[in-house]
């Protein structure tokens, strides 16, 4: 399954969401995603095969780790379009 930043893709719950980034970790593509009704709403998943996979509050291992690489990713983009001012 080929997902991108900026897709808009459907999870099971019936609600559509906007990908806001993407990560590779161990091998393993894992996305940042939020409710386009409702941007309260978010959350980070996992690419698998034909399928995507929430993860779930109690991984909180893991989901420390990709809070830290979408944060450095966001700062390396925060920090290009500072030097291209």
């Amino acid at each position: 399954m080929k997902i991108d930043i900026d897709d808009i893709i459907a999870l099971d719950d019936g609600k559509k969401y906007l990908v806001i980034n993407k990560v590779n970790l161990r091998d393993i593509d894992y996305i940042y995603i939020i409710d386009i009704e409702n941007t309260k709403n978010f959350k980070f998943a996992e690419i698998e095969n034909d399928s995507i996979s929430v993860i779930e509050p109690d991984e909180t291992e893991l989901l420390e780790e990709l809070i830290h690489l979408f944060g450095k990713d966001a700062r390396e983009v925060l920090n290009l379009l500072i030097d291209n001012d």
